[in-house]
């Protein structure tokens, strides 16, 4: 890829976008942020829409990680477009300048989970270690389409979005695991569509993150944790309207 592979129309709307965004640019022109002080051999990179909700990453991890924004193509360009793969060949050759050596771990929410998805493919068939893929309320299943991740996954779906799979699987994680065979860790937060980011739920989504990095840290992730007991009837959307009073069968249908 080039030195700058977007678009200058695009770059020009990312850097605006960033403008009130926390954090401490990692090189002069760079788009991703540096927040918190810690200094750690692994390094955190979170993808995310708005500004706010870095600062909330920045204040819930930033003190006990070596710690790393960026943001979504959200209101930028649709991601079906080449750009996608223009912004995540921004982000990766950042990334390879400020981090050259060492293990990652890569995650975003909502929308960010589809560059953070796309920007570890990369750097995995780069060669680096990524430790651990992290999608937090996001269609897990829809963005990684019928191609596994390569790395151990953590999946924290929030209770009453609309992307929870447990709104419309008992157990998403019988199918889900076919696309993370490199270990599967799932567990719900209590929020709403687009609500993780903030308040009380960022300080559970910090805490059930940090345990999913000591766990593809370890030396045997390979055992899940426990499946979680059953969501209640009334959390699930799909629901028998009308009931069947007749049912025709043709030969050999069962």
């Amino acid at each position: 890829p080039s030195a700058n592979p977007l678009p200058r129309w695009c770059v020009e709307r990312l850097r605006a976008l960033l403008e009130p965004w926390p954090g401490t640019p990692t090189a002069p022109g760079g788009f991703i942020r540096r927040v918190g002080a810690a200094s750690t051999d692994l390094a955190l990179f979170w993808c995310t829409q708005t500004g706010d909700a870095a600062r909330n990453f920045e204040t819930s991890l930033g003190a006990r990680h070596t710690a790393y924004v960026m943001r979504s193509s959200a209101h930028l360009f649709r991601y079906e477009t080449p750009l996608l793969a223009a912004l995540v060949d921004l982000y990766a050759a950042e990334i390879a300048r400020i981090r050259p050596r060492g293990p990652l771990v890569l995650g975003g929410n909502c929308q960010g989970a589809i560059v953070a998805l796309a920007l570890t493919r990369q750097l995995v068939a780069a060669g680096r270690e990524v430790r651990l893929f992290v999608a937090a309320d996001s269609r897990f299943a829809e963005i990684c389409g019928t191609e596994a991740v390569p790395v151990p996954v953590a999946l924290f779906p929030a209770t009453l979005s609309k992307f929870n799979p447990r709104r419309h699987f008992r157990d998403p994680e019988i199918g889900l695991r076919k696309l993370a065979p490199q270990g599967l860790r799932m567990e719900s937060i209590e929020a709403g569509y687009a609500k993780l980011m903030f308040g009380t739920r960022m300080q559970d989504l910090a805490a059930k993150l940090e345990a999913a990095i000591d766990w593809a840290s370890g030396p045997d992730r390979r055992p899940d944790p426990p499946p979680p007991p059953p969501s209640p009837a009334s959390l699930y959307q799909r629901r028998i309207e009308a009931p069947v009073t007749e049912l025709d069968l043709a030969p050999g249908q069962r």
